[in-house]
């Protein structure tokens, strides 16, 4: 394999004339008989409808203290000691003699020590919003609530502040639901020293709750402003049941269960913890740091050391990680509905309960920080007005409001074009660095290697995008970026040659290598640097053919049909060498019996170069009918060369050898390969290149890689409808960001860590047993490797054509249906 060259691949195609004479050769027009059908469908003809699926989304706010990060809120306060989600009472201005109109709003209520604020998910540009406090002073505790009151127009909320107790009444205008004001309508102190750590309200004509402190259990009564002990523990958290008015007290050494429904508490059970120090064991497996209710009366308890589940019957069950949660240490829970959220040491899970299935959210791309979210609070899964229901994470630098929001894929395929717009650089698909963490406004272009084969894969999805929608937009963008790899290879003044990349008069470029002036009138002042490789001319080739059918009629196409000619016929007259500006073959342009079939250095090039050579050769002979290409496809799959048979065994799968690079560089030329027929007839069987393209399949199909399962499923002999599905599920599960955020997965417990050396000689920071979802891994593109665990620095973006190409793919050989 290619020693850390990952170099990649793009369409350079440029050329203004649809008739060009290159050895006498006369392309052919729009009338070309080997043309196929704009439209095809799948070989086992499986399909995924479009169906609303949801969409984790983050808006994160951090506090004042904290650096501030482009898009993410600002909290004015330096930490926060609680959160609780509730509904809160809206009042309308009276409409007849019977007074006013009311509602509710589903929002987060935030205690901190320099104040109280209101989370409102509904506004889409704010986050927070302080509130109007009258009354008391709120400097650190805990809050519970807010539930509607039973006698006045407001929702009451209970708040323990460093000493004393309140009965809290909030309420909003509907009209301007962020203006909130609150007041203390009842108070109580509590103990010197006793320092509040849950608060728990039961509701109900008294407005009644329960305070946990280091000095025992409290009960408040708001209507008297009683408060009262009622249990002499040291309690670190609480959580109570509606239904069956059970409430449940956790401390460091027990879970204490209490009935509620008479006037003085009536315990039911209690249950030892395992003391982590001393080993002693306990129902428990640690110190309790969280609980939470479902509405079933199933408690779910978070420890250090895992969740735990006790049933309605009192039976107990572990989860940890082989039981699916990411992480054993967890710091608190909250359960609505058929969700569950879990607080983490490192990062938060979620649970559906429903499905059974497990989503983690780590650092920056869904909350401030890179270690603990220290607290969550979930909405209820019932309908909330205007929205869906969300959960809000606390962290030590800021916070997260994480809606479940519906989505579709056409949706996404609209959002990731938006995102494509600030990567165009003279038509070429741009590396975006950023200038500080996160902040995409400051995205700066600039060159790369790969802008040939990162342009293609945009092209390549344009192309898609017009033979399914026939949009005019489309066919624009199909033909503006088209004209980027068009100037790649009119700026070298070589015919056939494409540049890597290429800079403007007066930019400075961003990689080393052989840079060279350009000598064309066009592009005087300009620079483009040479020593192209196999996988930018993967790319061209990848591009110019879809284009030049896909587009035909068009001045594009008509463009991309003379490029590829020109270039095949430079690569074949120079001896299936790809010869530089220097007059030699560039390091990896090289395509020729006597390189690959017999240099030991070019070994794993072998069957890579061969397909991509033959599928050259077979579209470029059905798009312009020259019998230059037929000879050659023959000459190269004689009894002599056999490049048909290199292409049996193809992939190399040494375990110290997996190039996810080449894949890309071998899935691309196959979808070339089978893309065109040799309607002609004159190539021979395709036997050989189909087998092999069976056995590569099933080495990269555990990948779940999108892409190569859509030009598997368009082509291969056994398509499934779980390839289908996969396909649909890498999509919906790609993130929506593609800031290289950091991410950490290294340190889960419910992955396995593959011990083996990868190609560049690291271990151990590989998943073993699954590919996780695209929006819990760092990959972006599909020549990194998708067992990778951790990576991103926030640093830059990438552009989305490894996400649009195999989406409008899909659509166009109707894998996906709307």
């Amino acid at each position: 394999a290619r020693p850390l060259l990952l170099f990649f691949i793009l369409p350079c195609l440029c050329f203004d004339l649809l008739v060009l004479a290159a050895h006498g050769q006369v392309l052919a027009g729009d009338g070309h008989p080997h043309r196929t059908s704009s439209r095809r469908q799948t070989v086992a003809g499986n399909t995924v409808h479009d169906d609303v699926y949801t969409e984790f989304v983050s808006r994160r706010a951090v506090w004042h203290d904290q650096t501030r990060v482009e898009g993410w809120g600002v909290v004015p306060t330096t930490n926060a000691t609680s959160i609780v989600v509730g509904s809160l009472y809206l009042t309308s201005e009276p409409t007849n003699r019977s007074g006013s109109e009311a509602s509710s709003l589903e929002v987060a209520f935030l205690v901190s020590a320099d104040g109280f604020f209101i989370i409102n998910r509904q506004d889409a540009d704010h986050n927070v919003f302080p509130v109007s406090v009258h009354g008391f002073a709120v400097n650190a505790a805990s809050v519970a609530g807010p539930w509607p009151a039973a006698a006045a127009a407001a929702s009451s909320l209970v708040v323990a502040t460093d000493d004393v107790v309140h009965g809290v009444k909030c309420s909003a205008p509907q009209a301007k639901p962020t203006q909130v004001e609150c007041t203390s309508q009842a108070q109580a102190s509590l103990p010197h020293g006793a320092a509040a750590s849950a608060v728990v309200a039961l509701g109900g004509d008294d407005d009644r709750a329960f305070i946990g402190t280091n000095a025992g259990l409290f009960e408040f009564v708001a209507a008297e402003s009683q408060l009262s002990r009622v249990a002499d523990l040291q309690v670190t958290a609480l959580a109570f049941h509606a239904n069956t008015q059970l409430l449940a007290v956790g401390t460091t050494s027990r879970l204490w269960v209490y009935n509620t429904h008479a006037q003085a508490l009536r315990l039911v059970r209690y249950e030892w913890c395992t003391d982590l120090v001393s080993a002693s064991g306990g129902v428990y497996d640690g110190p309790i740091n969280g609980l939470s209710f479902h509405s079933d009366g199933s408690l779910w308890v978070a420890t250090p050391s895992g969740l735990n589940v006790r049933g309605v019957e009192g039976l107990v069950r572990q989860i940890m990680g082989r039981q699916g949660l990411p992480y054993n240490g967890t710091t608190s829970v909250s359960v609505a509905g058929d969700s569950v959220w879990v607080g983490l040491a490192k990062g938060a899970a979620h649970h559906n309960l429903t499905t059974g299935h497990w989503r983690y959210f780590f650092g920056p791309r869904y909350h401030p920080g890179m270690d603990a979210v220290t607290g969550v609070a979930a909405a209820k899964q019932a309908a909330v007005v205007g929205g869906e229901p969300f959960a809000v994470l606390l962290t030590a630098t800021g916070l997260a409001v994480i809606d479940a929001q519906p989505w579709t894929l056409a949706k996404k395929a609209q959002h990731m074009l938006a995102i494509g717009r600030r990567h165009d650089r003279h038509g070429l698909v741009a590396e975006c660095s950023l200038a500080t963490f996160g902040n995409v406004s400051s995205c700066q272009n600039h060159d790369s290697d790969n802008s040939g084969l990162w342009t293609s894969l945009i092209v390549g999805a344009q192309a898609f995008r017009y033979a399914v929608t026939q949009d005019k937009d489309a066919a624009a963008d199909t033909a503006h970026f088209y004209g980027g790899m068009k100037l790649l290879v009119d700026i070298t003044g070589i015919k056939g040659l494409p540049a890597r990349t290429a800079v403007a008069p007066g930019k400075r470029h961003q990689s080393g290598g052989a840079w060279h002036n350009s000598t064309v009138s066009e592009y005087q002042g300009w620079q483009w640097k040479g020593d192209t490789s196999s996988d930018e001319i993967v790319g061209h080739f990848f591009a110019s053919t879809l284009v030049a059918h896909l587009l035909r009629g068009t001045q594009a196409g008509a463009d991309a049909l003379a490029t590829l000619h020109e270039m095949l016929r430079y690569i074949v007259d120079n001896g299936y060498f790809l010869i530089d500006v220097t007059g030699k073959p560039t390091l990896w342009g090289r395509w020729a019996p006597e390189t690959l079939n017999h240099q030991r250095n070019y070994s794993d090039e072998r069957g890579v170069n061969a397909l991509q050579i033959l599928a050259y050769l077979r579209a470029a002979h059905n798009l312009t009918n020259d019998e230059l290409f037929a000879k050659a496809y023959v000459n190269l799959t004689d009894e002599t060369n056999q490049y048909d048979v290199n292409t049996l065994n193809l992939k190399i799968e040494t375990p110290d050898d997996v190039n996810y690079s080449d894949d890309e560089l071998t899935f691309l030329p196959y979808l070339t390969f089978f893309f065109f027929a040799d309607t002609a007839g004159m190539l021979g069987s395709d036997k050989l290149v189909r087998d092999g393209f069976e056995r590569t399949w099933q080495s990269v199909k555990k990948l779940k890689s999108d892409l190569w399962a859509t030009i598997y499923n368009a082509y291969g002999r056994h398509g499934t409808q779980e390839d289908i599905d996969t396909m649909a599920w890498n999509l919906q599960t790609w993130p929506l960001e593609l800031v290289d955020w950091p991410v950490q997965n290294s340190h889960r417990h419910d992955l396995l860590l593959d011990p083996a050396l990868d190609r560049f000689g690291a271990a151990g920071h590989d998943s073993y047993a699954r590919i996780l979802p695209a929006n819990e891994r760092p990959q972006l593109r599909w020549n990194a490797n998708p067992h990778d665990l951790d990576g991103g620095s926030g640093l830059s973006e990438c552009d989305p054509g490894a996400w649009l190409l195999p989406y409008w793919m899909a659509r166009y050989y109707g894998m996906i249906v709307e």
